[in-house]
């Protein structure tokens, strides 16, 4: 601000225009004027370049009366060429040694080539009509500067020749708007529907994409004469001053409104002058006259400064390669300026916006808004109504509620929606399937609504949800589908709602395209293509209609029951039962229902046969039930005894077939005479007799068979030796052996003692095993008898019931097979029981013989 207040004058202060009052008129006037001097200063930074006036119409003329493009183009040549080598030797001096008589130095010489290369960049910026380059070609700069570079290997550090791709920019925005003497004449069309703000506009996002293209070409071209500065190394030159600092840049956006008695400032000298404004609070023209000789003063001092640093014409970074950054810098802080300015303007009706406001909107508050202004908008009779009804016979109380409600996207509290609603309740009859055999044919009060919804910045600040809700002690169906025709439904959805149920769902609309997008989308189709898409957007039009069926249950109970209407308002508990065994059982109605031959009955005897009915089938589905809790429990029962049979068998298998020790092999029971301890060694030494175990030894038959074991000894060894007469084998006396035999068995006997304790503990632990099981089978037996007595009661029970209905006052041939059936049916159980009784007795039997 101190150097807008040097260029006009110390006692002027224009301000920002968030700190002046104006009104909406004076932002679209800054915008143009933003734009407008923008092109003035876009102006002189070409002219500073090379283009004159003559061109820049020359130009205009082209791109305003043949509507041809105007590009400028930046176009360079780049070759690396090798001069020659050079030897060159250079000492190196090593540390000194120093004695009492003489100093010693090592000197070393070490010869190097140097390969000279000579790199040259040759370039212009010129201007051309159309497509073709040469096509009307207007020259403002062309230059050549070479550099020495020099290497250490013979291989070239850049390719010999090279082309770098064009770097173009469009002119096309800047001739556009120019007049024939040269007066920026950009203004912005406020009548046509797409001008929002002075910055969402068809002219101004013209003009930002200009600024676009001009920052882009402008920061390429800035890149790559940098990478060509930085090439040559070895000289003084002020490369980090080629840039447009110290520039003044003219496009600002400030209000004041001053005399224009008192303004000094013209076009004279500017390539492109402003033109005329209605006064305003925005700066006067002949202000920015000065601000933009400001800026083609600074601009060329600029470059005048630079001449005295660049001196050498042939050198790589000369007067015209820094003539060329400079300017090109100041073209892209030009448009950097116009971007900020623009958007400027836009943040400033924002925070205007929210501060008339109190806060920042979003999509819920538009909801909301839009909610009130309809409101505003529409007469009592056309107003739109809520979505919310309650569902209700004529003069009865209302068994639910039902409505499409919108949830804010923050989370608070639903309502419903409103919607432009057309009621009636008369029409044609609508069919629904229920499934390849049947169909359902309805009638009943029927709403058409329309909704509108709206979306703030793309989003939709709630969701749509369908909430139902059922009292306590009511229910209905809901059926959700679509209506493909007026008189079709199609049901995709079916809920019950009953007992205090809220059931929500959510609703996802979609939107498919309009008949204009589609005109649009379709023109150049195949005739195939266009076929298939008409026919489906055909089935999308039939589909877009939603539709909710809500039936009421109690109505429909009452027909297919044939009670008179009304009779189920108060029977809670008949209907509660009928449900559960229609949606439990799938129970036909006919075993439900009153005989069409007792339909001159009074209301109460209906009733009575009704309810009997229903107490007759919920006592056969107690029974079955009674009946399969018995079969499983007997069931449970009979597995667990098999288990445990199992069980034991298998520890009696592990008992007997594990090897016994050598001291129970030889242990005897104490209680066993002489004579059986005897026979049992006997046996276990292989003797020749032998006895069962059921037959007792007398002391005769044990000394016999001692005799008989003496006399076959001694005849053995007669024998022998008669034999081995020269033999000198010393015989033993047979008896001695006998009695050597008998004393061992003695002594084996005398361990008898020292294992009875231990057989005798092995026998207890035994007993105890089996006494457990003894008692473990008793208790299984017990819950057995207790299981049995259950199921006999429940069939006493079951038996009552179905005799008391059978006993009925309305008794017929009807009840006379039922009773019959009954009977039937108490002694098939009666039969199973009994089954399952000689199961548990075989089981008890398996249990005895395994234990034996």
């Amino acid at each position: 601000m101190e150097e807008v207040r040097r260029i006009l004058e110390v006692e002027r202060c224009p301000l920002v225009p968030g700190e002046v009052e104006h009104t909406y008129e004076d932002k679209y006037l800054l915008a143009e004027l933003l734009v407008r001097t923008a092109l003035a200063a876009q102006g002189n930074a070409l002219e500073a370049v090379g283009m004159t006036e003559e061109a820049m119409q020359t130009l205009g003329r082209a791109a305003r009366e043949e509507k041809k493009a105007v590009t400028i183009r930046f176009q360079a040549n780049l070759s690396c060429t090798f001069l020659s080598s050079q030897q060159k030797t250079t000492e190196q001096r090593s540390h000194t040694q120093t004695t009492s008589l003489m100093s010693i130095q090592e000197i070393t010489k070490k010869t190097t080539t140097d390969y000279l290369w000579e790199y040259t960049m040759e370039y212009q910026v010129f201007a051309f009509v159309g497509s073709n380059p040469e096509n009307q070609k207007i020259c403002f700069l062309r230059s050549q500067g070479t550099a020495l570079l020099v290497t250490n290997t013979e291989k070239s550090p850049y390719p010999a020749v090279s082309i770098p791709p064009p770097l173009d920019l469009p002119l096309g925005f800047m001739l556009k708007h120019l007049s024939e003497d040269s007066q920026a004449a950009f203004t912005i069309d406020r009548s046509l529907p797409s001008c929002k703000t002075p910055r969402r506009n068809k002219q101004a996002e013209e003009a930002l994409q200009a600024a676009e293209e001009t920052l882009q070409w402008a920061s390429h071209l800035s890149a790559f004469l940098k990478m060509q500065f930085s090439i040559p190394s070895g000289h003084s030159l002020p490369v980090s001053s080629l840039n447009a600092s110290g520039v003044f840049i003219p496009v600002l956006g400030l209000f004041e409104r001053v005399s224009t008695q008192d303004l000094k400032g013209s076009p004279a000298g500017l390539p492109i002058s402003l033109g005329d404004t209605p006064p305003s609070e925005v700066l006067h023209v002949q202000d920015l006259y000065l601000f933009l000789q400001e800026h083609k003063r600074s601009l060329n001092g600029k470059i005048s400064s630079l001449a005295s640093l660049f001196k050498d014409p042939n050198y790589l970074i000369n007067h015209p390669a820094a003539r060329l950054a400079v300017v090109v810098d100041n073209m892209n802080q030009i448009s950097s300026y116009l971007k900020f300015g623009l958007v400027y303007i836009e943040q400033l009706i924002y925070e205007q916006l929210v501060t008339a406001i109190g806060k920042e909107i979003g999509a819920e508050d538009y909801y909301y808004f839009l909610k009130y202004y309809v409101r505003v908008l529409f007469g009592d009779e056309h107003i739109p109504r809520a979505f919310s009804y309650p569902v209700r016979r004529y003069n009865h109380h209302p068994e639910g509620y039902f409505s499409i409600e919108a949830v804010p996207g923050s989370g608070g509290m639903s309502a419903p929606v409103n919607t432009q609603v057309r009621y009636t309740s008369k029409g044609s009859p609508v069919r629904f399937p229920l499934g390849a055999a049947a169909e359902v044919t309805f009638l009943g009060e029927r709403f058409v609504h329309g909704c509108l919804l709206h979306t703030f910045d793309g989003v939709s600040g709630t969701k749509l949800v369908l909430n139902a809700r059922a009292k306590p002690f009511s229910c209905y169906i809901v059926l959700i589908g679509r209506l493909p025709s007026a008189d079709r439904f199609e049901p995709a959805y079916a809920m019950l709602v009953q007992n205090r149920d809220e059931i929500t769902i959510p609703l996802l609309p979609e939107a498919i395209p309009s008949a204009k997008q589609f005109r649009e989308a379709v023109e150049s189709l195949s005739p195939e293509q266009l076929r298939f898409a008409k026919g489906y957007r055909s089935m999308q039009l039939s589909s877009t209609l939603l539709g909710v069926v809500v039936l009421q249950v109690k109505p429909q109970l009452e027909k297919m029951l044939r009670l008179p209407t009304g009779s189920l308002t108060k029977e809670i508990q008949l209907t509660q039962k009928v449900l559960q065994q229609l949606m439990g059982y799938n129970v036909p109605m006919d075993l439900l229902s009153v005989p069409k031959e007792y339909g001159a009955l009074s209301e109460g005897l209906k009733m009575e046969i009704v309810k009997k009915n229903v107490i007759a089938f919920e006592s056969m589905i107690l029974y079955e039930k009674n009946l399969e809790v018995l079969e499983q429990k007997l069931l449970l029962k009979l597995k667990e005894t098999e288990e445990e049979i199992r069980k034991l068998k298998m520890a009696e298998q592990e008992r007997v077939t594990k090897p016994e020790s050598n001291r129970e092999r030889n242990a005897l029971p104490s209680s066993s005479s002489t004579e059986q301890r005897l026979f049992a060694l006997r046996l276990r030494r292989g003797g020749a007799l032998r006895k069962d175990d059921n037959q007792k030894i007398s002391t005769e038959e044990v000394s016999k068979s001692i005799r008989e074991r003496i006399e076959a000894r001694r005849t053995i060894l007669t024998q022998n030796t008669n034999e081995d007469n020269n033999k000198n084998v010393e015989q033993q006396n047979p008896v001695e052996e006998v009695v050597k035999s008998i004393k061992e068995e003695g002594e084996t006997a005398k361990t008898e003692e020292y294992h009875k304790e231990t057989a005798e503990v092995e026998r207890k632990q035994m007993e105890k095993e089996i006494a457990d099981f003894k008692m473990e089978e008793n208790r299984v037996a017990e819950e057995a008898t207790v299981v049995m007595k259950e199921a006999a009661g429940a069939m006493k029970q079951a038996t009552a019931v179905m005799n008391t209905i059978i006993s009925g006052k309305t008794y017929s041939s009807h009840h006379r097979d039922r009773r019959q059936q009954s009977q039937r049916e108490e002694i098939l159980p009666s039969k199973k029981l009994l089954d399952m009784e000689s199961k548990l007795l075989h089981m008890e039997r398996r249990k005895d013989v395994s234990l034996e």
